[in-house]
C-alpha cells in the first residue's frame, strides 16, 4: 500500500486540508455550423520563379478550378501502370487514394474537443527510418498505427501528386529542411474574434 510519511503527518495534525487543484477550460470559436471551407494551399519555395506555388495565395478566392491552389491539394493519388496503347505508347491511370482520407482528416483538426496535440503516427517509406539508430530507446518517439475507427484523426500533409511525394520534409531551403504543401487554411462563414484559448488555472 501507498505510504507518505509527510502527507501521514499532515492527516494527524492539521485540521484544514487544503487542495491544490487546476482547473482548465478551453474557449473553442470553431462550432462547425460557422466553418464555411477547410483545405490545404499548395506552397513550393523552391519552385522555380515563374512558378505560381512559390508564394502561397495571399486571399482566398471559392473559384479555384482554374488556378488550383487549394483544389486537391489535400488528396493523394496514385498511378496505375496501364501498359501500353496501339502506338507503343505507354498509359497511365491517376487514382485518388481513399485510405488516406479514412487515415487522416484535416477536418477533424477543426472539429469539437480535439486534442490539442498530435502523436506520433507511423508511416512507412521506403529506404527511410521512422528514427534514429543513436537515439536511446527511451529518448526515441511513441509510434502508434493509423486506424479509420479513430475517434480523432490527425492530419497529415503527406501525399504524392502525379507519382512526385509532397508535404514531407525531403526539399531544403537555404540549407534547412522544409514541407511543401503543408498550408492548411480554415474559413469561416462569419467573423469570429479568435478561434481557441486555453485557460489554465
Amino acid at each position: 500500500m501507498f505510504e507518505n510519511s509527510q502527507l501521514q503527518e499532515h492527516l494527524e495534525t492539521s485540521s484544514v486540508i487544503r487542495l491544490q487543484s487546476k482547473v482548465i477550460a478551453e474557449w473553442n470559436m470553431n462550432v462547425a455550423e460557422n466553418i464555411s471551407k477547410i483545405g490545404n494551399y499548395r506552397f513550393r519555395p523552391t519552385a522555380e520563379s515563374t512558378d505560381k506555388y512559390r508564394i502561397v495565395s495571399q486571399s482566398f478566392s471559392y473559384d479555384d478550378e482554374e488556378s488550383l491552389f487549394y483544389t486537391g491539394a489535400t488528396d493523394a493519388d496514385v498511378i496505375v501502370d496501364g501498359g501500353l496503347d496501339d502506338q507503343d505508347v505507354p498509359i497511365a491511370f491517376i487514382s485518388s487514394k481513399e485510405k488516406e482520407k479514412m487515415l487522416y482528416s484535416l477536418e477533424d483538426c477543426f472539429g469539437r474537443f480535439r486534442p490539442r496535440s498530435g502523436i506520433n503516427k507511423l508511416r512507412y517509406f521506403e529506404n527511410k527510418y521512422s528514427h534514429h539508430d543513436t537515439i536511446s530507446l527511451a529518448q526515441r518517439p511513441r509510434y502508434y498505427m493509423s486506424d479509420k475507427k479513430d475517434p480523432f484523426k490527425y492530419w497529415t500533409s503527406y501525399r504524392t501528386e502525379n507519382g512526385i511525394e509532397r508535404g514531407i520534409a525531403n526539399e531544403t531551403l537555404n540549407g534547412r529542411y522544409y514541407i511543401d504543401d503543408a498550408a492548411p487554411y480554415v474559413v469561416y462563414k462569419e467573423e469570429i474574434p479568435t478561434n481557441r484559448i486555453v485557460l489554465k488555472v
